[in-house]
């Protein structure tokens, strides 16, 4: 058994470890203390004196910050869009003054809240009423630069290449895209692509998200209907649309069979052949031109009286109110399954 002296002297291995290092410490601090001094004094030479720190007041800034909650709708800049040259087209500000030559563009500002930012358009632009006030400036096809510049426009936006290059010339921003030609459903990301533009990311995610919604209701309503009633889709003088369009892709959308499948882009068709494909549902702005001539008698549409006149043009242009258009085609054509 050890005696009480020897038990007053032991010192845990640990703890004498320990005092050991911070021994060394004390002494290395001790001798490095005049040659840090001269290294500090060459460092701070000819710098500002820093300021004592009063202990007793909060710092001026924080020292750490609660992170916001970012808003994931919110638009950053520069805003990036790849044009249909391939090229990134930057906008490192919204631009405030923009000339759209494109209907379906006119539309989708106006629908996302921003339409106040349009300072000129095409000649042809007559929806939403609120663009009677807009300077009509040509078509896309014949414009007039020296009054486009005159405007001090921040973008310009065409739908076709021709006169990009000499607006790009004069020093303008130009953001070109070609209309939507196929798959529909890309109008919703059309509105997305203008809510980044103008930093109205959440009315154009809220417009955009409607636009899919309202798809998707019409897609799940005619589920069960099977495929096959031949139509015809007049879009004015007997010209129809291919099955690689817009309209030809609402089509088959709605389960119809275009009679014009088999053709590309749109094509005047002769009434010889619209009798001989013999389709039964007419879509057509001109519903006389059908049901008072000799030559449509056989026609199944025309016995069964199944000729329909849409009250919208909105399948004309790619914009948000192209799925009313949808919506109203689908209850001429399927009377019983939209009440």
């Amino acid at each position: 058994m050890p005696n009480q002296e020897d038990v007053g002297m032991t010192v845990p291995k640990g703890l004498a470890l320990m005092i050991t290092i911070l021994a060394s410490l004390t002494v290395i601090a001790c001798k490095g203390s005049d040659t840090d001094k001269g290294l500090l004094d060459q460092a701070t030479e000819g710098a500002s004196p820093i300021a004592p720190t009063n202990n007793n007041e909060p710092p001026s800034q924080p020292l750490f910050t609660t992170p916001t909650r970012s808003n994931s709708l919110a638009t950053s800049l520069p805003v990036t869009i790849r044009d249909s040259r391939g090229l990134d087209i930057q906008l490192n500000e919204f631009p405030e003054r923009i000339i759209a030559y494109d209907s379906a563009v006119v539309e989708i500002l106006f629908a996302i809240g921003e339409g106040q930012r349009i300072i000129g358009t095409h000649d042809f632009v007559t929806y939403p009423p609120e663009t009677e006030d807009i300077p009509k400036l040509g078509s896309a096809f014949s414009i007039n630069i020296e009054q486009i510049v005159a405007l001090k426009p921040d973008l310009v936006f065409f739908f076709s290449e021709g006169f990009v290059d000499n607006v790009e010339k004069a020093g303008i921003t130009v953001l070109y895209r070609k209309s939507l030609e196929s798959n529909f459903r890309e109008v919703a990301n059309d509105i997305r692509m203008w809510g980044r533009i103008t930093g109205a990311n959440e009315r154009a995610e809220q417009v955009a998200t409607e636009f899919e919604n309202r798809v998707e209701l019409i897609q799940s309503t005619i589920g069960n209907v099977s495929m096959g009633q031949k139509v015809f889709h007049d879009t004015g003088d007997l010209w129809t649309p291919g099955s690689n369009t817009l309209v030809g892709e609402v089509l088959t959308f709605l389960k119809l069979h275009n009679i014009a499948h088999d053709i590309d882009g749109y094509q005047q068709f002769s009434p010889e052949v619209i009798v001989d494909r013999n389709p039964e549902i007419i879509i057509t702005s001109n519903r006389d031109r059908f049901v008072h001539q000799d030559a449509f008698a056989n026609v199944n549409a025309i016995k069964n009286n199944r000729v329909y006149t849409p009250n919208s043009d909105g399948l004309s242009v790619a914009s948000p109110r192209f799925i009313e258009a949808v919506e109203e085609l689908a209850r001429l054509v399927y009377p019983e399954t939209f009440r």
